[in-house]
Parts: C-alpha cells; structure tokens; sequence
C-alpha cells in the first residue's frame, strides 16, 4: 500500500521531477506482488485485479 501511495502524489507534484524514478519503483514492487495473486484466482478474476490496479493507479492520480 505504502509503495503504490508514492507513485499517485509523487507523479502529481513533481512529475517533471521524477519521472522515471517514481514510476519505476512502483511499477517493480507491485510487478511481483501481482504475481502470486493472478494464479490464485481463477482467469476471469484474474484480468479483474489487474485491471483494477491499473485503473485505482491513475484514476487517483
């Protein structure tokens, strides 16, 4: 929760800052997070969680 928090008000501030940076980190650790809940959910939730995360990310920022 805390590295996903990062990205949103770090892009939003100082997005010419720390572009790469910032997106690089978060976009990592979720990466393998993501990894182990995919296969434990069946394939249709499986695009489901992605998508959400993908979507609250920018959404809130």
């Amino acid at each position: 929760m805390p590295p996903t928090n990062t990205p949103v008000p770090t892009n939003t501030p100082v997005p010419t800052d720390t572009p790469a940076p910032p997106p690089a980190t978060p976009t990592g650790m979720p990466a393998p997070l993501e990894t182990p809940v995919l296969p434990d959910s069946p394939p249709s939730g499986m695009i489901e969680p992605v998508a959400w995360l993908h979507a609250d990310l920018p959404h809130r920022g």
